[in-house]
């Protein structure tokens, strides 16, 4: 009998990689996931075309990370690319770059300044994040974000559109199971809290399975999980990401309770705590918080989930 072997994060950057590595791996899989999320808005994609994990790495293991862009057919416009994050790499500042290097790639490729906002494939951001983005009041789980958008009508609004998908709130939720959309995030959220595999939460709901034998898409990503996980190569590639991200966590939690211990005690953050949760509660994002109270972005993080 073969040794089981240790369950992985389906959210981890590895893993994401491993199984998105193609269409013919994870069309069905990538159609049957951001069609849910996106069906919550009314909107609605076509065929996918194409499935390229976008993956960067960096000199330490904790600093690696994983997107997935996934090209599909549209309704109003020829091609959608949609990009889709699991990790916590600076959100904002992904969305924009990803616009922004569509509308530059266009223009290098010859087309016409005037012309790029006709031409240009729309595009739209998913972050489905293990963690509150903006406390806004809204406890949606899916939350557009409005930064973005303008009374302007020359603005080019139509052509980006995010959505951050918190599991935060939506553990707070009441699940139904029997939906795609609750069935996917529950299985990507129950397997990565508990440790588990995905096919272990399946097994312990029943509306799961019923789900996965009607979506084809949930079905593939169980499958090639299951294939993916069991390869040498990335165990240790996942074992060296998530022993990096344990050590840096421990590390940055003893920096923060010292720097607070030391702050309070010289009277150094005096006041801006208490800025920080105000920002917070008008609905700004960490990073703009973190900017303007001069507090790290850790520290900000800690009292969001404080409060």
């Amino acid at each position: 009998m073969s040794e089981k072997l240790e369950a992985m994060s389906p959210l981890a950057d590895p893993v994401i990689g491993a199984i998105f590595d193609s269409v013919e791996n994870a069309g069905l899989a990538a159609q049957s996931l951001i069609g849910s999320i996106l069906a919550e808005d009314g909107v609605k994609i076509g065929k996918v075309i194409n499935v390229t994990p976008q993956r960067y790495y960096k000199e330490l293991p904790y600093m690696r990370g994983c997107r997935v862009d996934i090209l599909v057919e549209s309704e109003n416009n020829p091609k959608t690319l949609v990009e889709v994050q699991m990790s916590d790499e600076p959100i904002m500042a992904r969305n924009i770059f990803e616009y922004a290097h569509t509308v530059v790639s266009s223009v290098n490729a010859g087309t016409d300044t005037a012309a790029v906002y006709l031409n240009v494939p729309k595009v739209i951001v998913i972050n489905i994040c293990d963690f509150t983005v903006r406390k806004t009041g809204n406890n949606d789980f899916i939350q557009p974000v409005k930064q973005m958008y303008t009374k302007n009508p020359e603005v080019a609004q139509e052509y980006l559109n995010i959505y951050n998908v918190q599991l935060p709130n939506f553990r707070e939720t009441e699940h139904d199971l029997t939906k795609p959309l609750h069935a996917w995030l529950f299985i990507l959220d129950t397997a990565t809290r508990e440790q588990i595999t995905i096919k272990e939460v399946i097994k312990m709901y029943p509306e799961l399975e019923k789900v996965v034998n009607t979506d084809p898409g949930i079905d593939q990503f169980m499958i090639r999980y299951d294939n993916v996980t069991s390869d040498p190569d990335l165990r240790r590639e996942y074992n060296m990401y998530m022993s990096e991200k344990f050590r840096i966590s421990a590390i940055m939690n003893t920096q923060y309770d010292r720097g607070i211990e030391d702050g309070m005690r010289e009277g150094k953050y005096e006041g801006k705590f208490e800025d920080a949760r105000n920002f917070l509660n008008m609905g700004l994002t960490i990073e703009q918080v973190a900017k303007g109270t001069m507090l790290p972005v850790e520290t900000i993080r800690k009292i969001q989930i404080q409060q």
